[in-house]
């Protein structure tokens, strides 16, 4: 086999090449890593002039990651371009004032004092985290407007629809129309890197 083919040789010689892969099983997480890696590069490397926002290409950097090697604090920042957004963001949530952490975990942060906050955004009108989103050392935690505070463990991510906003796992999500596709990719991408 050729060295392209060499490392797929599992992915052809599986009885079930001509199925449809269970999901969790790991020719459907080798197919859905290898897939998300390639919507990635189309999107940013032979695409990005028809596409209506510029993506942040520092996301390719990720295209072969794995959970246990990536600086997801980091990963997290380079999927959103936050130097591209509007949006309040606050990524050292320890230097945070008391009040406005109180407030986060009262209406939608309810991450376990074990959870590491890598990024919390304020979307509300008047700046007091009544409306938002984070994401945490093992979970992505939102609350939009007009809409109950939700909660979802990576592991736990099983699709992802772009609409004008999105749906994760059938849970509405919206932020700008730039943020939700940004959002899409990463949360995608967290999907497939912390597949069980």
């Amino acid at each position: 086999l050729n060295p392209v083919l060499e490392d797929q040789k599992d992915l052809l010689q599986s009885d079930h090449f001509h199925e449809v892969p269970p999901p969790g099983s790991p020719i459907y997480t080798k197919l859905s890593r290898k897939w998300q890696s390639l919507v990635e590069k189309l999107l940013i490397d032979y695409i990005a002039a028809y596409n209506a926002y510029e993506l942040p290409a520092s996301i390719l950097y990720y295209q072969e990651a794995k959970a246990k090697d990536v600086n997801l604090p980091q990963m997290i920042r380079d999927y959103l371009g936050l130097h591209q957004e509007n949006e309040v963001i606050y990524t050292d949530f320890a230097a945070l004032e008391d009040d406005k952490k109180a407030k986060a975990r009262k209406r939608f942060l309810s991450a376990a004092e074990s959870e590491a906050v890598h990024l919390l955004c304020d979307q509300s009108m008047f700046g007091n985290l009544k409306e938002g989103f984070a994401f945490t050392s093992r979970a992505f935690y939102w609350k939009p407007h007009f809409h109950n505070a939700h909660q979802m463990s990576y592991r736990d991510i099983r699709s992802v629809q772009v609409r004008d906003w999105l749906m994760i796992n059938e849970q509405y999500f919206h932020s700008s129309k730039r943020m939700n596709i940004k959002m899409a990719l990463l949360l995608k991408k967290l999907q497939v890197l912390y597949a069980a």
